[in-house]
């Protein structure tokens, strides 16, 4: 049997049906969900522009992922290649915009072959490179006529960039740099589009002058021909095999023997070796050249506010639809009851809906304060270094806390769907393969919290010694070393603006024990390391408290009621409230600890004031999280579909996966493994 017969495909779910359900969730809400999503995505241009992007997409048979979760790892990259072609051409057929274009590239999830190349490599490319550079490669990385990757990370080295062991030795006989991988550990290693695409990379390598290493510095590298696409000599390049998720993405490895490369190929804005002289020279501040790295930092923190509501929205739809057991309670209740009504479920999905706004509204605050460091590289460098110093510590602590929330977040919202949860149809396990790794790349999420700390315990020393200014660390800072003996008290249960502050005291606590641990008990940092993280992660939720009060209180909450209505701007608020007092409710110790809250207020947190808040969001979870205006083509998932027909989408594509395309001979005495394979059609 290929096909289902009739009578099966005649077969119609129990009633209800799902879009009898989600109908009645909607209707049963205030909140108008198409005005926040205006405001999530910036107006209906913006709206209407992804409809046209999801229709070109959608229209293009080459471009279906109905069967991608029975691809071989082969056929996935194979896949991945054409896909991003097509986007390539769809884009110039349409005239995209960029924006267009890389929402055309995030739209399905897991990327394709060019990704890192339209994003880092473009990006370091115009950030790193002089005018003579730009000229020389810029056009060409542009219009895909050179296709890059950003080669940073090696086999034995991420993080620590100080101690990669390439070199690019500066050969002044000949004006080069000879680019070297001096043992096995300096493979680079796991770098995206650099397995089959690439044809150029951006190496961070040592740069080695006159006998004495400058410390690491960008260069420009061929690794493959530009007409045959086969491997440079003195260059191996592949593709460093299968991963848990991502495996369209041809994630790379490369080692270079002695290999050379021009002058120019040194991206040379910020420091050059002069020819003529053969000495390293410095332009303005090196440590502008971290602007790139910010710039990947606040896309991840930014995008995994998305990826966490894609999980909650899905999650919420169906367990509106799935329905489990009648309510012991109520002797009166007629059927099964939705499973989005069970308390536990809503513990678990509803606060996971909440971070995601919180997520976002935190992000486009980072994203607010990027853009003003990148205006600001365009025309005055000593501008751009005033900004770099809050833009890379909220930036390290916001791609540290959003990608933890968001990995942990779509996990709880799988588990919440039961047994469904655990299919490749129901989108959740691959949206989480797709997110996973955000906690590794561009800085492990534990590693990059020392940095943090080091920025908060100079904010903490300069208020100490008189030198703080006016942001809201200095003053959180400040205010708790006035009052740190006498204490404060919070009234985190009724005023809003009082909980935000808890947090931050919590922040200032933490900051000043850890300074105090090691100016004068003298610890080591690697016994810090887990206070440091925990300090790390209290200033990220500060930030994201203080973001999300901000957009509900005040002016804030005016605009809001001007973009949404009143009854929407009331349910994001609940929203504010549940966010924060599950994080407070999370962080016990922490917040006991430091003095900001007390037992009293943790238990009547705990057993009245969430469970308070779940009741007033619980109504409107469902139209809060279609106020992401996120489309099913983009959920690309049976059990999230916005018209409920989960069950029949599901029973769909099963009956017509690959595998049912087989007839297998189970004989253990016979050698024939399969009998048949059919070709299924779609239902």
């Amino acid at each position: 049997m290929t096909t289902p017969p009739d009578w099966v495909m005649q077969l119609l779910p129990a009633a209800p049906t799902g879009a009898h359900l989600l109908a009645a969730e909607r209707a049963g809400s205030n909140v108008d969900s198409g005005r926040i999503a205006e405001l999530i995505h910036g107006g209906r241009a913006e709206l209407a522009s992804r409809a046209r992007v999801e229709a070109a997409i959608a229209a293009d048979p080459r471009l279906d992922m109905d069967e991608s979760a029975s691809w071989s790892r082969v056929e996935k990259i194979e896949h991945s290649l054409e896909r991003g072609k097509v986007l390539k051409r769809l884009r110039k057929q349409h005239n995209w915009t960029d924006t267009e274009y890389a929402f055309a590239t995030r739209i399905q999830g897991d990327g394709n072959v060019y990704n890192l190349h339209d994003s880092a490599f473009i990006r370091v490319l115009k950030d790193q490179s002089t005018d003579e550079q730009k000229a020389a490669f810029l056009a060409d990385a542009e219009n895909d006529r050179i296709i890059g990757c950003y080669a940073q990370t090696e086999l034995s080295h991420g993080s620590n960039v100080r101690g990669l062991e390439t070199t690019a030795t500066w050969d002044p006989s000949d004006k080069t740099f000879i680019i070297h991988s001096p043992a096995i550990t300096s493979a680079k290693w796991w770098i995206g589009s650099m397995g089959r695409t690439a044809n150029y990379a951006m190496v961070m390598a040592q740069l080695i002058v006159g006998g004495k290493n400058i410390g690491p510095n960008t260069f420009l590298v061929p690794i493959r021909d530009l007409k045959t696409h086969e491997p440079l000599p003195n260059v191996f390049v592949g593709d460093i095999g299968p991963k848990v998720g991502y495996n369209l993405v041809d994630n790379g490895f490369a080692i270079f023997n002695q290999h050379k490369i021009p002058h120019l190929n040194m991206m040379a804005r910020f420091g050059w070796v002069d020819p003529a002289t053969n000495q390293f020279k410095r332009r303005g501040s090196p440590t502008l050249t971290y602007g790139g790295m910010t710039y990947l930092r606040v896309g991840i923190a930014f995008d995994a506010a998305t990826a966490l509501a894609r999980g909650a929205a899905v999650a919420i739809r169906y367990t509106a639809v799935r329905q489990q057991f009648q309510d012991e309670d109520d002797p009166n209740a007629k059927g099964e009851t939705a499973v989005l009504n069970y308390k536990m479920v809503q513990y678990r999905l509803l606060p996971a809906l909440a971070r995601s706004y919180a997520l976002h509204f935190a992000g486009r605050e980072l994203q607010a304060l990027f853009n003003r460091f990148d205006t600001a590289m365009k025309s005055d460098q000593n501008a751009a270094l005033a900004i770099l110093g809050d833009l890379h510590l909220t930036s390290c602590a916001m791609k540290t806390y959003a990608t933890t929330v968001a990995v942990e977040g779509i996990e709880t919202c799988r588990r919440s769907m039961g047994g469904h949860g655990y299919s490749a149809y129901a989108g959740l396990g691959h949206l989480y393969g797709e997110q996973l790794p955000s906690a590794t790349y561009e800085g492990d999420n534990y590693v990059l919290t020392k940095q943090v700390a080091r920025s908060l315990l100079k904010s903490a020393g300069d208020v100490i010694t008189g030198k703080g200014g006016d942001t809201p660390l200095d003053r959180a800072l400040r205010h708790y070393a006035e009052r740190k003996d006498t204490g404060a008290a919070f009234d985190v249960l009724n005023d809003d603006e009082q909980l935000v502050a808890a947090f931050g005291w919590r922040v200032a606590h933490q900051t000043f024990e850890i300074l105090r641990l090691k100016m004068k008990a003298k610890e080591t940092w690697n016994n810090l390391l887990v206070p440091i993280w925990r300090l790390s992660t209290a200033y990220s939720e500060w930030v994201t408290v203080r973001a999300f009060y901000e957009r509900v209180s005040g002016a804030g909450r005016e605009r809001l009621v001007a973009d949404v209505g009143a009854p929407s701007a009331d349910a994001i608020a609940q929203l504010f409230r549940l966010y924060a007092l599950i994080t407070l409710e999370e962080r016990t110790g922490d917040f006991a600890e430091s003095g900001a809250v007390n037992a009293q207020q943790f238990g009547l947190a705990r057993h009245r004031a969430i469970g308070s808040v779940i009741d007033a969001v619980r109504p409107h979870a469902l139209n809060l999280a279609e106020g992401w205006g996120l489309s099913d083509f983009v959920l690309n998932s049976s059990l999230g579909r916005s018209d409920g027909n989960g069950y029949e989408d599901m029973f769909r594509k099963a009956a017509a996966n690959p595998v049912n395309g087989l007839t297998f001979d189970p004989d253990p005495n016979s050698d024939i493994m399969v009998k048949r394979r059919d070709r299924l059609a779609k239902l």
